[in-house]
């Protein structure tokens, strides 16, 4: 709001508006916040990202909400830097260890497809044949694994629709991302809140101040110290509703 406000607060500047400091640091801000990332799993159209036909030519280096130019991001990224293929081929080998080969390919003069191998395998496996959360990991790991990432990342309920047993694997590619950038996350599964506990300082919570209220606090080793000795992992506490976790919604 204050940035869509400054334009109006300099309507009779003495200068023109676009010359003075502060309609130049707007245009900074605007410029670096247009590039955030906001995705919802609920919002991956799978059916889309399976069938669309997207056009070569297209810049696109971000994963659009609905994913639907999931091939053509591929192909960009790919195309800008020599070892992106590399890290997303061993990204899916984390989930399908019998992958041997993903990539982008043209299919027809202007469009592409993804071509999926798989060792013993001869023909390739296209994303229609592929389990919708296998999909969803593979949109996930081109976000994560991008050499392009953006100055923040959202992803709210990352773990909608995946296998159990990829929710580590789904976070180390979330802490590995947040070396680089920032990365947001929301979730309601306590099988990925497990495997944040090595770095609960960084998890924030809601908690319940009354029947209409909550508030948000950050978690700390101090908080929690006597039970994690005891064992307990994150996702426990929040299994079994711990208050010091909060999540809840009473």
């Amino acid at each position: 709001m204050g940035l869509l406000t400054i334009p109006k607060l300099l309507e009779n500047s003495q200068s023109p508006p676009e010359n003075t400091p502060v309609y130049k640091i707007r245009r900074e801000l605007i410029e670096f916040i247009s590039k955030w990332q906001f995705y919802n799993a609920n919002n991956m159209n799978l059916n889309l990202i399976r069938t669309v036909d997207p056009k070569i030519g297209a810049s696109d280096i971000y994963l659009s909400a609905s994913g639907d130019n999931l091939s053509l991001v591929l192909d960009n990224l790919r195309n800008q830097n020599i070892d992106f293929e590399d890290s997303l081929n061993e990204a899916m080998k984390s989930i399908l260890p019998k992958t041997r080969r993903l990539r982008a390919l043209r299919s027809g003069r202007l469009s592409l497809t993804v071509e999926w191998y798989f060792e013993g395998i001869k023909e390739a496996f296209y994303l229609n044949e592929m389990s919708d959360g296998t999909v969803r990991m593979l949109c996930w790991a081109t976000i994560l694994h991008s050499p392009l990432l953006p100055s923040l990342i959202v992803i709210d309920e990352p773990e909608l629709g995946l296998h159990v047993s990829w929710m580590p694997i789904l976070a180390e590619w979330i802490k590995k991302a947040a070396t680089k950038t920032q990365i947001i996350i929301t979730t309601h599964s306590p099988d990925l809140l497990d495997h944040f506990t090595d770095c609960l300082e960084n998890v924030l919570c809601f908690y319940s101040e009354n029947r209409t209220h909550f508030s948000v606090k950050s978690l700390s080793k101090a908080m929690l110290e006597q039970k994690l000795e005891q064992g307990w992992q994150l996702g426990d506490l929040y299994r079994v509703g711990d208050p010091s976790i909060g999540g809840w919604p009473w």
